[in-house]
């Protein structure tokens, strides 16, 4: 698996907190490995992280810019 970047990481999940766990734990060797550490990570969340996240996805039936 390649290295991934913060920007990659943020293609997935648009939280800062999210992002910084998750890429602090890598380089990932496997797809499993990377959902072994986004887990932890998502649960660890506070509410804000959460609304951080939902705020960059597009609304429903919105195309991404």
């Amino acid at each position: 698996m390649r290295e991934l970047s913060r920007e990659d990481l943020r293609s997935c999940c648009a939280s800062a907190r999210w992002v910084e766990e998750v890429a602090a734990r890598g380089p990932y060797r496997d797809l499993d490995g990377l959902r072994r550490a986004s887990g932890p990570a998502l649960a660890a969340l506070a509410w804000d992280d959460v609304l951080e996240a939902l705020a960059a996805h597009p609304r429903i039936g919105e195309r991404p810019g």
